[in-house]
């Protein structure tokens, strides 16, 4: 997963995991450090219902 749709918000912790709030996909995604991909951590897979959203 490394598509957002309309991300409003971000959040670094302390491991360096970056979390977006990916508003238009209502979904939470998180990215740990040095991954190249995103997995969703809360909400819906996508508009469509589609992971790759």
């Amino acid at each position: 997963m490394n598509q957002l749709y309309h991300p409003n918000g971000l959040f670094v912790d302390d491991e360096q995991t970056v979390y977006v709030a990916d508003r238009l996909n209502n979904r939470i995604v998180q990215w740990k450090a040095n991954a190249t991909t995103g997995e969703i951590v809360a909400g819906e897979t996508g508009l469509w219902n589609r992971i790759s959203q």
